[in-house]
């Protein structure tokens, strides 16, 4: 199902009450949204400020970065059809800070029930050859311990808490086990991470139901130009549209202007199976 960029810019603008008169209007303080759905089960549509914005948003699906003003605003996110007078499965704030970049996340709580999380993407530089790999709980399972080229991660990670490590830009071997356990909750992955990113792994779905999983949103733009450039060296690839290897592992605000450079749904990578960071 393809949603159209502008499809989204237009409920969003909407939803904020802009249109060509506020176009005129001084610039109004932004910050930076992306809504990832990790819940998995729920077909949603989703509300922002009262209107719908988002219609038959599916699980491990994101939209692209939108723009949102300052301030708080009202997410509700209900099933698919259900209509705007009916109990939301989630009714948040989602408060928007000036020149902030970040994730509102669709997930499951630590009981199973559906919940909305906002984590402040980190968009410091990294390093010359480096990748940004940050890994966050948001699946319904007890604390679980990370390791990463079999070397620990992160100890006793719980639900929605998150860890963040500069690593080099190649592919990384990704282990998730309950906290002190031997045997791994999900299969070892493989993640290919690419220079000048922020990669974020998502373990979502629910330990009980035995539906845990991976999903992964990329963050470009993160890099920085070496002080020096060795020759004779073919350089690691810039394309963050990588497959991933199943064996070892996403692409509003008041002014028209802005509502233009707003997203179409992208699908987010299921880490351990052959999906690109294509648009739908």
């Amino acid at each position: 199902m393809r949603k159209g960029a502008l499809g989204l810019a237009v409920a969003v603008a909407v939803a904020l009450g802009a249109g060509p008169a506020a176009a005129q209007e001084a610039p109004t303080a932004t910050g930076t949204v992306t809504i990832v759905h990790g819940f998995r089960g729920l077909v949603a549509d989703v509300y922002l400020d009262g209107t719908k914005i988002l219609e038959s948003f599916e699980p491990e699906r994101s939209t692209d970065p939108v723009q949102l003003p300052a301030g708080d605003h009202r997410v509700e996110v209900r099933e698919a059809g259900a209509g705007g007078g009916t109990v939301a499965a989630v009714d948040d704030t989602l408060s928007v800070p000036a020149g902030a970049n970040l994730s509102a996340v669709v997930h499951t709580s630590p009981a199973g029930d559906a919940t909305m999380t906002v984590f402040s993407n980190d968009l410091n530089k990294v390093a010359p050859g480096t990748s940004r790999l940050v890994v966050r709980h948001a699946a319904s399972a007890e604390a679980v311990d990370v390791n990463v080229d079999g070397a620990p991660l992160v100890a006793g990670l719980r639900n929605p808490d998150q860890s963040a490590r500069e690593l080099p830009a190649v592919s990384h071997r990704i282990e998730v086990r309950g906290a002190g356990a031997a045997e791994p909750l999900v299969p070892v992955t493989d993640v290919p991470l690419q220079e000048g990113t922020a990669q974020y792994l998502y373990l979502i779905g629910a330990a009980e139901e035995e539906t845990l999983g991976w999903i992964t949103q990329t963050v470009g733009g993160l890099g920085t130009v070496p002080a020096a450039v060795n020759t004779g060296n073919s350089g690691l690839a810039t394309d963050p549209v990588t497959p991933l290897d199943p064996t070892g592992p996403f692409g509003a605000g008041a002014s028209a202007a802005l509502l233009v450079l707003a997203s179409a749904l992208v699908v987010v990578t299921t880490l351990g199976s052959r999906l690109l960071l294509a648009r739908r």
